[in-house]
């Protein structure tokens, strides 16, 4: 069970933009009694269902990059199916599954995609301001500074006079999206559940930069759970 990786089915859109982004593992669950049963898994299908075919080139490389460090052996959904293959064929896909020796499947699915819509109110501050006054030590003589009719700030007679003004900034809208994900590891041929991992992907940017944090999460947390065993430095 220790060389266990996965079939990612990430549902990841390209091309949103956002100020800021962020990614984290929600939760997960491991089958203690299947896992307790050391199964010797072989080989694993690494595949990325997605509109872009960006995409799935980025995620399915990294994935892939990061189960051969982890030393599993895994073949990507893009060397042996077409690029708009559809994964509900399943005769197909239990037909390729066996032809290249894989058996076990983690599928990572796009539960829910929210967008809100939040209003930021505008500020109003006041900034206070000193400016040179008639009657000061420097321009009253010596009853401008420290005497009673030239104090520095309560009389017209003194250094500064006090003004301010105020700045204001308006109000805006912002959009935050929030995706969340669900990865299931299945036993190739019994279809027994064997891990699940969830996950949250808030405004999601480049798909560069959400594969390779998406990656570098899922793998740390399987290692975490005992899944999988890190690479020795």
């Amino acid at each position: 069970m220790k060389n266990i990786l996965s079939i990612l089915l990430l549902a990841l859109i390209a091309g949103l933009t956002s100020c800021g982004t962020s990614q984290e593992i929600t939760g997960s669950w491991i089958n203690k009694e299947a896992v307790s049963q050391n199964r010797n898994y072989q080989k694993v299908l690494i595949a990325v269902l997605s509109g872009s075919l960006d995409a799935k080139m980025t995620v399915e490389n990294d994935l892939s990059k990061a189960a051969t460090a982890y030393g599993v052996k895994n073949i990507k959904a893009l060397d042996i199916f077409p690029p708009n293959v559809s994964m509900v064929d399943t005769s197909l896909l239990i037909q390729k599954i066996k032809e290249h020796g894989c058996d076990a499947i983690f599928t990572v699915a796009l539960l829910k995609h929210k967008t809100e819509t939040q209003y930021v109110p505008g500020t109003t501050s006041y900034v206070p301001s000193y400016g040179y006054g008639y009657g000061g030590a420097y321009y009253g003589g010596a009853y401008g500074g420290y005497s009673a009719y030239g104090g520095y700030y309560r009389s017209p007679y003194g250094y500064y006079n006090y003004m301010g003004t105020t700045v204001s900034t308006p109000g805006y809208y912002t959009e935050e999206s929030t995706y969340y994900l669900e990865g299931n590891l299945f036993d190739a041929n019994t279809n027994e559940l064997l891990y699940s991992i969830q996950s949250t992907a808030y405004n999601p940017s480049d798909i560069a930069t959400e594969s390779a944090v998406y990656t570098t999460l899922v793998f740390d947390r399987m290692a975490k759970d005992g899944l999988i065993t890190k690479p020795a430095k």
